[in-house]
């Protein structure tokens, strides 16, 4: 008897860094270091989409994890390509390499301690890496759509999915991710779901209207977008996000300023130059590669292999992963529109 499945929503874009990164968290923080493998935190991704749907009641015709994709032309990402002459975007991060460790282990002041939590480290981010590419590149054989570009981050490509898949009418589009900068992001036809953690059971649930009224009433009668509103809060930095560089004068009012710098007066910025750089770094139209992206995002209504357990079968020989069952895997891709695949 076939069963019919009603989904909640159209797309769902999942945010590849907090998928990779709370699953290998959760795999590796009790784990000694001889016995961390990227297996577990692939698994555990698997069982993570499953609970899409199972626990928290998100179903979806297709899922399509979107990865930040550092580049080696930018240096990083493109946001930092044209944010350097003012701000180190997102410099805050730091990464334990090799050559670092082996100065700390040369190093009489640093500790024992110190030498075992940077090993940790490394080894993590090792572990990290392989399974990312698992992720990235064996997902998609077995109906889990993945897509990346050099240079941009999950939040330039969900938000560019977000806008020209915009459709009045059919079933919502879904942004899963714990970044709550990408509830400016959403439309009429696409929500932010934020997944439970701290002991929370149910997922939050965000509307563009819930999001649109945050945008003061003087700024939405001189028609600021959602989104352009969060750019213009980020790049005076009144929000601060991911390290940008605060170019507005102290003691000055966010809807003011705003209102001002849109009438052409910057007397409220004390340096124009980064405020201005700041703001075109929400430009994607001026992202190099924009055009492929956009016409990548317009396949992701066809593009990508419906999984079958063969597939399956398959992916786990490849790749050593065992202990998710066949009615497991099928429970979850019965839930995929197979009319959304173009193999």
């Amino acid at each position: 008897m076939l069963t019919m499945f009603i989904n909640n929503y159209g797309l769902a874009f999942v945010d590849g860094s907090w998928l990779l990164t709370r699953n290998l968290y959760i795999t590796t923080k009790d784990k000694p270091i001889e016995e961390m493998n990227p297996n577990d935190a692939v698994k555990l991704t698997l069982q993570t989409l499953s609970k899409l749907s199972r626990t928290w009641g998100i179903t979806a015709q297709k899922i399509i994890i979107i990865w930040d994709k550092w580049s080696k032309i930018y240096g990083g990402y493109i946001r930092s390509w044209m944010l350097r002459d003012y701000v180190t975007y997102k410099g805050s991060r730091k990464f334990i390499t090799e050559k670092i460790l082996e100065d700390m282990k040369h190093d009489p002041n640093v500790t024992p301690e110190e030498i075992e939590a940077a090993t940790r480290e490394l080894v993590t981010s090792k572990i990290k890496f392989r399974a990312k590419d698992i992720m990235m590149h064996d997902f998609p054989k077995i109906g889990i759509c993945s897509y990346y570009y050099d240079g941009y981050e999950f939040d330039d490509i969900a938000s560019i999915a977000s806008f020209q898949l915009y459709k009045e009418g059919g079933l919502p589009n879904v942004i899963i991710t714990k970044d709550s900068d990408l509830q400016y992001s959403t439309c009429p036809n696409c929500v932010w779901m934020c997944p439970p953690s701290g002991g929370a059971t149910d997922p939050k649930i965000i509307t563009y209207n819930d999001m649109y009224y945050k945008i003061p009433e003087p700024l939405r009668e001189k028609g600021i977008s959602l989104y352009m509103y969060n750019a213009y809060m980020n790049a005076a930095g009144f929000i601060g996000h991911n390290d940008m560089g605060v170019s507005k004068k102290s003691n000055t009012d966010p809807v003011e300023t705003i209102l001002k710098v849109l009438d052409g007066d910057y007397s409220d910025i004390k340096n124009k130059e980064m405020f201005d750089a700041q703001l075109k770094s929400y430009d994607l139209s001026l992202f190099p590669g924009i055009n492929i992206v956009k016409r990548d995002v317009d396949t992701f209504f066809s593009m990508g292999h419906y999984g079958t357990l063969n597939d399956f079968h398959e992916f786990c020989n490849r790749t050593g992963i065992t202990g998710i069952s066949d009615s497991y895997y099928d429970n979850m891709v019965s839930k995929f529109d197979q009319k959304l695949f173009s193999n």
